[in-house]
């Protein structure tokens, strides 16, 4: 697939699209036709492709010489190399690719991992291409079959490109796949060919309505569309088309919005077509979906605008369901590189002292997402307090120095750089299913909101003496003290009070006496109640000999998976990365377009939190 060029201001659509997901499985769907692209089903659908053109006459001319220049990729004004990469794939049940490759450097890297999968028994099946800055990236998608020979190859130029298609062609190799991108001023073909026979044909444009009317003149003399390519070079769009003898006649949707292409999908699914080809291309502002659709049966899906770490968990999780993956689109993202592929990470699990629900990590087996676990349906918590002075402090990474650190998990949120206290609130009226001392986070309440969520406060205050005296007859005791975080804990013990015969722990870090802990197991709480007054207590909330006290809130937010009944750890903003870029600058911010999962705040129409 190609790219073409793409406007900042497609972030915007972009965003709408991220983590859309449509599946049918052997089942009757019905939807209203849009009235976008009527053209396209008028020719190829309605007139059964009865138009009786005149053959295919090549255009060998290159495209125009574009005025103004064209622009350059990681120019300033469209540069994409800090932004991670988004994919758009579709899967099928009779695909038989079992294998993907993913941003493989340059065409020579492309064809040593040809040769190298095709020794494995794997052939070719999907390639797609995106320029970013000077570099072409391409994913390659295989499929497992009997030793075929295969060559794939890179032209400059329309005319070079026709002139080698023809020699190939003529040889006894056939054109399976095309990707078409623009570097710089140049248009860059690259081709993918196996051996084979019978009728082909190759056809580029400008003009729509006569690629149209070319691919419905072409199938009905049995040269049918097998894949086709749209970029835009010099503001000028350019279509491209692929023909192969075959049995039957394939079906063409182009320049078509994601609402309108969704539409046209469900249609072709219950007409017994499922998708062989997929573009997803940009003209000017407009994020544009084209496909090819071909007579076949079974289940089907699509899985848009995702990372990297989603499109691989989804792969894996549909082909343990029968749909291998049959083609992908890659793209320039709109997220920073350093907000991207975070959910899968470092195992954690946890288990909160005297508790017996176990909270875990939403990943299967260690690398895919667990998306039946960070996918659900808005429930609306508000933010866990009130005071204005409050900000995110960490996100589901920690921040060191301004870059992402050890996952987390979860959020912090602090006051005058962790030297004030704030009082915590309840994110949603809920049940306290737990409230005491954890060994590591200090003092712990649970709500359980009884509709699938649980929010977990930790590091509050209990009054210093009690939250010393814990300290050291519950925690220390419990640490290894071969540990280096034994001796860090101990080291802040010391400085802070909390040592000796006589411990006096200091306000500045522990608070007072009269800040307790205001609820207790089995009380009902409203949304807002105050739970308690936020803190630094446990190893987790502070150790070490940093004079800085560290008070802050770290809150779980937590799921549970109707699968199998287990809680996992979710993000409520749907970033999963770290502060930096990725989450709102402000608390009050609107959300950014890193916010690519299921989201769990009570958001403002311009999508923004809201305090409790």
């Amino acid at each position: 697939m190609t790219r073409s060029f793409f406007s900042p201001l497609r972030h915007c659509i972009v965003v709408v699209l991220a983590f859309f997901v449509i599946a049918i499985h052997n089942q009757e769907l019905t939807a209203a036709a849009g009235d976008e692209g009527a053209q396209s089903l008028a020719e190829l659908i309605q007139n059964k492709l009865e138009a009786s053109l005149p053959p295919v006459d090549f255009d060998t001319t290159d495209p125009p010489t574009p005025v103004p220049p064209p622009v350059v990729y990681g120019a300033k004004s469209e540069s994409y190399s800090a932004n991670c990469p988004v994919f758009y794939a579709y899967f099928r049940a009779n695909a038989n690719s079992v294998a993907t490759k993913h941003e493989v450097i340059g065409v020579d890297h492309a064809q040593l991992l040809l040769a190298q999968e095709a020794a494995k028994g794997y052939r070719l099946s999907d390639i797609a291409a995106r320029v970013d800055g000077s570099s072409v990236y391409f994913t390659l998608v295989f499929e497992k079959a009997a030793a075929v020979d295969q060559i794939l190859v890179k032209i400059d130029g329309w005319s070079n490109f026709v002139a080698d298609w023809q020699t190939r062609s003529g040889a006894g190799n056939r054109l399976i796949r095309l990707a078409v991108y623009v570097l710089g001023s140049k248009v860059e073909y690259v081709g993918y060919y196996r051996k084979a026979s019978g009728k082909y044909g190759l056809y580029q444009t400008t003009n729509k309505g006569v690629f149209l009317s070319t691919i419905a003149s072409q199938q009905s003399a049995g040269d049918h569309l097998l894949c086709f390519e749209t970029f835009v070079y010099g503001g000028v769009q350019n279509y491209v088309a692929v023909f192969l003898g075959q049995s039957s006649s394939n079906f063409l949707e182009l320049d078509l919005g994601q609402a309108n292409f969704l539409t046209r999908y469900t249609q072709h699914a219950n007409l017994g077509r499922r998708l062989i080809d997929l573009n997803v291309y940009s003209v000017g502002s407009t994020v544009l979906y084209a496909g090819v659709f071909s007579a076949a049966s079974g289940g089907l899906a699509l899985w848009l605008g995702v990372e990297e770490e989603s499109l691989f968990s989804q792969i894996a999780s549909l082909y343990d369901s029968g749909l291998p993956v049959g083609g992908v689109v890659a793209r320039n993202g709109f997220c920073p590189k350093a907000c991207c592929n975070d959910v899968v990470g470092t195992s954690y699990n946890y288990l909160i002292t005297g508790d017996s629900t176990w909270y875990r990590w939403p990943v299967n087996d260690n690398k895919y997402i667990r998306f039946s676990a960070i996918t659900f349906n808005n429930p609306g918590f508000y933010l866990p307090f009130s005071d204005n002075g409050v900000y995110q402090a960490s996100g589901w990474r920690y921040t060191s120095n301004g870059q992402p650190g050890d996952y987390h998990h979860a959020l912090d949120y602090a006051k005058l750089q962790g030297s004030a206290s704030f009082l915590v609130k309840a994110a949603m009226g809920g049940k306290v299913v737990f409230s005491g001392w954890d060994n590591w986070s200090g003092n712990t309440i649970v709500l359980d909101h009884n509709n699938g969520f649980r929010t977990i406060y930790m590091h509050l205050r209990n009054g210093k003496t009690n939250d010393c005296k814990k300290a050291l007859s519950t925690t220390i005791p419990w640490m290894d003290p071969t540990n280096d975080a034994y001796d860090l804990y101990v080291t802040y013990l010391k400085n802070s009070g909390c040592w000796g015969k006589t411990p006096a722990p200091l306000e500045n870090f522990w608070g007072t006496d009269t800040q307790k802990v205001r609820v207790q197991v089995g009380d009902t709480v409203a949304r807002g109640a105050i739970l308690a007054d936020a803190g630094n207590t446990g190893p987790g909330g502070k150790k070490g000999s940093s004079l800085n006290e560290n008070i802050h809130l770290h809150i779980f937010f937590a799921h549970k998976d109707t699968t199998n009944n287990e809680w996992y750890f979710i993000d409520p903003y749907g970033v999963y990365a770290f502060k930096g870029n990725c989450y709102p600058t402000n608390i009050l911010d609107s959300l950014t377009s890193c916010s690519r999962y299921s989201v769990a705040w009570k958001l403002t129409v311009d999508r923004r939190p809201q305090y409790s």
